[in-house]
């Protein structure tokens, strides 16, 4: 018996949480306030960006698929890792699970938090004079985290370190071997992160 009641369609059917796309910054600004999608999967390959909930942000994952089962690797962050560079990220990555070692998600995600990481743990350290610390904390302050403060890690570069730090500071009459310990300290505190695996990458290796 045919009625005439209303069929009523679900119209959260027809939003998929799950978006397969080729992962770029414009397809992710396009979905990040969009609420029915929860997650981008890249068409490329087993790579995917889960929005956080204010969606702010979120974290990449890449899966590993082996007799029928699937591993989850937490990678890094989004915007700290932007989609014009995590593929660099994922084939790092995968030499690291092909040599069966740990997968660790960046711990920061800005140059200066970075940096300031580094200053602090030296002090915690205690293994330099107290005047050495002193310099490390007045160069790092007001030149390297004032200059790349809330610069994505995988943003940095050789070429933008000379345009935003080397090349001011000689303009401003530093001498050359005050600039290059604060180019030393900027690498070093890459470095250091890198070995403890506190960064996927290190940009300035």
């Amino acid at each position: 018996m045919i009625t005439n009641s209303k069929i009523r369609f679900n119209q959260h059917a027809f939003f998929s949480a799950t978006l397969p796309v080729k992962i770029s910054d414009a397809q992710i600004k396009r979905h990040i306030n969009d609420q029915h999608v929860r997650q981008l999967k890249d068409v490329r390959c087993p790579l995917y960006l889960r929005f956080n909930a204010s969606r702010t942000g979120g974290t990449w994952w890449f899966y590993r698929y082996e007799a029928g089962k699937q591993y989850p690797y937490r990678i890094t962050k989004y915007p700290g890792t932007q989609a014009k560079d995590i593929m660099d990220v994922v084939s790092a990555v995968s030499v690291q699970i092909a040599k069966g070692k740990a997968i660790e998600c960046n711990r920061f995600e800005t140059v200066d938090q970075l940096v300031d990481w580094h200053v602090q743990r030296q002090y915690t350290l205690k293994r330099s004079t107290k005047e050495r610390l002193n310099n490390l904390k007045s160069m790092a302050e007001p030149h390297v985290m004032s200059l790349f403060h809330g610069v994505a890690i995988m943003d940095i570069d050789h070429q933008k370190i000379d345009s935003a730090l080397i090349q001011p500071m000689f303009e401003q009459g530093y001498s050359v071997s005050y600039v290059r310990a604060n180019f030393f300290l900027l690498k070093t505190a890459f470095s250091i992160a890198r070995r403890l695996k506190y960064i996927t990458t290190n940009p300035l290796s």
